[in-house]
Order: structure tokens, then C-alpha cells, then sequence
């Protein structure tokens, strides 16, 4: 009846706001009847009434109480090819329906996919849904909650889900290491990122050139060249060979604390035969 009403009124040439659209939106969707609820909308926007972020997250929830999501995700994509961006309660509501499958791939992508976009992340609430939904934490969830955790700078968490992970025999990897590396040098934690980086060293895990990049890039962020240059000669000894994104770090560390003649050396050095790196647009601005 409603959205027969609002059909007879759009003929008739009178706008519908989209607060109106939405409350039949939620109308379908509290009814099982999501389907429906995206082909009136689909209406709507024929008929230049455009869906917001609250349309769209009620048609999520709608796919989501229904166990469609694949249409869950199709509605997210839709939404941001709208320019709209999904926020919290869209991240929410789908991976709590993602728990509810037990998909733990799916959960711990759309937590990625958060933090890559600057969203807060409840990573020890993730952890306590899964384990009370009775999915078992494998060494990518511990390595995904953890950093998160790091990136907030809660080291407690850290340190208590680094101990639950060796307690139920999940051995930490480069990744799980790597993560954490890189979150206490975002919070400007140097020195325990160096103490961590030393004990991945000991527990006999050997660090890949994303490890070193990420230390080397922290401490040249706090100033601490030498302590940057050391961790270079470590990389090189322990046979990695520095990428671009080694020198790019490194070079911008020097030329931002006016050491343009010690970056101009290792540029010549990058440059020469042995080895040759070749140079991109950001190495020559720097």
C-alpha cells in the first residue's frame, strides 16, 4: 500500500525525500523481503530519488538477515560505486553475518579492508565473537587482531593475545611479527619495535624485506638513522637485497633531517652496477 502511494505520488510530479524511501526500505527488508527492497529502489533512483548510506545499509542488513551475501556484498560494492563510503555499522552488520557462517577468511578481509580506510577497529572484539561462536583463531586472525590492537596502541592486548596464540600452539610467522613491527612504529614505539624485531630474531623466524622496510622506514621516522643504517647492513648480510621502496625510505629519512650529501652517496650506490635499483618519479623528488 505505501509503496503504492508513493508510486500514484511521483506520477503526479511531487518529490519523495529519501527518509521516506528508507522506512519502506526497512519496511521489505523486516519482512524478509529483500529482493523487493532492492527493485523499489532501483524504482526510486529511475526516478531520481537517490539512495544514501542509510538506504544502503538497510538493504545490506535486509540480504544479511536473509543469509544472501553474495547480494550483501553485490549492495557494498553498489554503494561505493556511488561514492558513498561504507562506515562502521556497514562493516558491522556484515561481519556479523559473516560469524554467524563462521567464515573466517571473509571477517578477517573486511577487517583489512577497515583499516586500510582508517576505520576503528575492535579487534578483541572480533576475537571474543569467534571464540564464542566456536571458530578456532589460526595464525592470520592472531597476525590481523594483533596489529590492529598494535595500531591503537593497546600493548596489553598485544602482549596477552601473543601469549594466548603461543599457549594453543600457533606459532607466530613473518606476517604475525611484521604487523606488530609495524604498528609500534606507527605509534613511534621504536625501541620496542627493535626489541621485537630482535626476538623474532632469536625465536629463529627470518624477516623478509617488508620486516626490514617497515623497521627501517619507523626508525628514519623518528630520526635514528644509525640505529636505520645498522638494520640496512643486517638486511644486506643476511642476503636480502634492499628494493626501491629500501631506498625511497631511507633516502627521504636523510634528505628530511638535511643530509643531502650522505642521500646522494647512497643514491650513486643505488645506481651503481652491483646494485642497480632503477629509480622512480617519488626517489627523484625526494
Amino acid at each position: 500500500m505505501a509503496v503504492g502511494a508513493i508510486g500514484l505520488i511521483v506520477k503526479q510530479g511531487f518529490s519523495i525525500k529519501v527518509y521516506v524511501v528508507n522506512m519502506v526500505l526497512n519496511g521489505f527488508c523486516c519482512n524478509g523481503f529483500a529482493v523487493k527492497a532492492e527493485v523499489f529502489l532501483g524504482e526510486m533512483e529511475r526516478n531520481y530519488v537517490y539512495p544514501d548510506r542509510v538506504s544502503f545499509n538497510t538493504l545490506i542488513k535486509g540480504f544479511c538477515r536473509e543469509r544472501k551475501l553474495n547480494d550483501a556484498m553485490n549492495v557494498k560494492e553498489r554503494m561505493e560505486r556511488a561514492n558513498i563510503v561504507p562506515d562502521l555499522i556497514t562493516y558491522n552488520i556484515l561481519m556479523g553475518a559473516y560469524f554467524v557462517e563462521g567464515q573466517v577468511d571473509e571477517i578477517m578481509r573486511l577487517l583489512e579492508e577497515m583499516g586500510m580506510k582508517g576505520l576503528e577497529l575492535d579487534s578483541q572484539g572480533v576475537f571474543d565473537k569467534m571464540l564464542g561462536k566456536g571458530i578456532s583463531p589460526n595464525t592470520v586472525t592472531y597476525s590481523c587482531l594483533m596489529r590492529g590492537l598494535c595500531q591503537k596502541g593497546n600493548l596489553k592486548e598485544v602482549k596477552q593475545l601473543f601469549n594466548d596464540m603461543i599457549r594453543n600452539g600457533i606459532r607466530p610467522d613473518v606476517v604475525t611479527f611484521t604487523g606488530m613491527i609495524g604498528g609500534l612504529c606507527q605509534l613511534g614505539k621504536t625501541e620496542k619495535a627493535v626489541e621485537l624485531f630482535n626476538f623474532m630474531l632469536e625465536k629463529g623466524e627470518d624477516p623478509n624485506n617488508t620486516t626490514y622496510n617497515v623497521l627501517i622506514g619507523g626508525l628514519c621516522k623518528a630520526g635514528l638513522l644509525d640505529d636505520a643504517f645498522k638494520i640496512l647492513e643486517m638486511m644486506v648480510e643476511k642476503g636480502k637485497k634492499p628494493d626501491l621502496v629500501t631506498y625511497n625510505t631511507v633516502l627521504n629519512g636523510l634528505c628530511d633531517l638535511g643530509k643531502v650529501d650522505v642521500a646522494m652517496k647512497l643514491f650513486d650506490s643505488m645506481l651503481s652496477n652491483k646494485k642497480f635499483v632503477e629509480p622512480d618519479s617519488r626517489t627523484i623528488c625526494t
